[in-house]
Formats: structure tokens, sequence, C-alpha cells
């Protein structure tokens, strides 16, 4: 899903990466692009023909807040339900010191590259 319009900060767009699912997160995320971030990662969790872990590729996020960890928050949980993970890939320094400060990092992987988050074990 790409914004596409121009009227947003951001896009997410979904690919694959080694056989695996990849969301593609550029641009600024915040309270705008919360219900469009969950859409995405609960359709990409859900989808019938998924499985294994979803990555989600951080390397293009300018900026996110609080809305936006509520809503990878949900979607751990949401995962393990369906029994598949979240990882996300390529967080910058600015972006990992905001997970690590809330936390997040003790429930949701973080890796520095896409093939490492392709290759972690589960």
């Amino acid at each position: 899903m790409s914004d596409g319009a121009g009227e947003h900060d951001y896009s997410i767009d979904l690919a694959s990466h080694d056989g695996l699912q990849l969301l593609r997160l550029n641009g600024e995320f915040d309270l705008r692009a919360a219900p469009d971030l969950r859409e995405a990662i609960l359709d990409a969790l859900g989808a019938e023909s998924a499985s294994g872990p979803l990555l989600v590729d951080m390397s293009g996020l300018d900026f996110l807040d609080s809305t936006i960890i509520s809503v990878l928050l949900t979607a751990v949980q949401r995962g393990q339900e369906m029994g598949r993970q979240l990882r996300l890939a390529g967080v910058a320094p600015h972006v990992s010191r905001i997970l690590g400060v809330t936390g997040i990092e003790s429930v949701l992987p973080s890796y520095p590259t896409l093939e490492e988050a392709a290759s972690a074990e589960a």
C-alpha cells in the first residue's frame, strides 16, 4: 500500500525477501499513518498464502511516534495468535533508541539488516 497521492509523508509497500513477506516503511509515521500501517500489517499477517515471519523494513523510516509503537505491539499480539512473528529490520539508531526506551524490543526482535532478520531463528 503506497500512499501515491502525495497527501502523506509516508509509504507502505508489500514485497518479498527470500520467500518471506516484507513491508517496507518509508517516511514519517505518526497518528495519520497508524490506520494504514495497522491495516497493512494485519492484512499481511492474515494472508492465506503467508507463513513464517513478517519482516518490517524500517530503514526508510524517518520518524515514529507512540501511536506506531501501539500498532506494532498490537501486531505482535495478533501475530502470536496466528503463529507468526514480526521482525524489524534496518532500524536506524534514533528509532532504536525509541524502541529501547519503550521496552518494545523485549517482545519485538530487531535486526540491523533484512538478511539477518530473514535468517534469524524464531
